[in-house]
């Protein structure tokens, strides 16, 4: 299908921060440059569907390869990279939204249990984003119809029965990988938050030391280590690939100021942040095309001032 038509972004008018419970923020059609790397880091879910081209996408610590038909999401102040294919790079759909329900909502579909890839087999779906921008259009007023627009986009998500039959019947897990499996979610969806071993036991209802215990048997590591090397992986790539401040990276990975992020990385990987980030730097003797999606940056987008990509 011709997407010259759709729009490279658009966002309801009829949403607001008020509609706390789930609201529909924003959609729009991304094509990309060869290689361009985003870095994404934003207080919203953002959903978005490969209509052609192939990309790679790095998430808590997983690198997923993806070409037409796949879909990814990024949670709400979850950091992700993804990029595009250096010979047919990917034009992607997407579309954002939040609330206190959001992730309430996503457990229908098959992005439940933290999972961040899936494939769309409906070729359906790019009808429906090119219905979008009329019916943005028609009724940028009315909430309601907005949030079904959202809805209707989320049923493409939705897992097949047959995927379902295929679920239940295969092995069940012990009950010690159940709880690593939780505790390892939690932990990518939340390690931006100031979270620690117990909250993450009191989260998934367990006793402390039999959550470790469970979880060291399972990884051969502890929960605490876990928790740490998820913050530094995601601190290495943005102090190695943005101009990103330290005191903005440090609450981006749940510490509450530089200092004490500081005295973590250097203990963790042997230099402090400064050192890792001029020695990657100096690694490097190019730029290659990297942007930076933050709430300022997307908002920026939303108002104009980025037209297209």
């Amino acid at each position: 299908m011709n997407t010259d038509s759709l729009p490279h972004s658009f966002r309801s008018p009829a949403v607001s921060a008020e509609s706390d419970h789930i609201y529909f923020d924003h959609f729009g059609w991304q094509k990309s440059m060869p290689n361009e790397r985003v870095y994404c880091f934003r207080n919203l879910y953002a959903v978005y569907y490969v209509n052609s081209g192939s990309g790679t996408l790095k998430i808590n610590q997983n690198n997923y390869s993806l070409h037409s038909g796949d879909a990814f999401l990024i949670r709400a102040n979850q950091s992700a990279l993804y990029y595009s294919g250096p010979s047919d790079p990917w034009e992607c759909f997407y579309f954002t939204f939040n609330g206190t329900m959001a992730d309430e909502l996503l457990q229908g579909t098959a992005f439940q249990s933290g999972k961040s890839v899936c494939k769309i087999d409906r070729d359906d779906i790019i009808s429906r984003i090119v219905s979008l921008k009329n019916h943005f259009e028609d009724v940028s007023q009315n909430s309601l119809l907005s949030l079904e627009q959202l809805l209707r986009l989320l049923q493409f998500f939705i897992p097949s029965v047959e995927d379902g039959q295929d679920e239940r019947h295969a092995a069940k897990p012990t009950v010690s990988s159940q709880y690593t499996k939780r505790a390892q979610d939690f932990i990518h969806n939340n390690y931006q938050n100031h979270i620690s071993v117990s909250s993450i036991a009191k989260e998934l209802s367990i006793n402390r030391s039999l959550l470790y215990t469970y979880f060291k048997k399972e990884t051969g590591t502890d929960l605490l280590a876990y928790l740490t090397e998820v913050r530094m992986q995601h601190a290495r790539d943005w102090l190695s690939q943005t101009d990103i401040t330290g005191s903005t990276i440090a609450s981006m990975i749940g510490y509450n100021n530089y200092t004490s992020f500081q005295r973590a990385f250097t203990k963790w990987n042997g230099i402090t942040p400064g050192q890792y980030r001029k020695e990657q730097q100096s690694q490097s003797t190019r730029k290659e095309n990297i942007s930076v999606l933050t709430d300022e940056t997307y908002l920026e987008a939303k108002s104009g001032r980025v037209q297209s990509e």
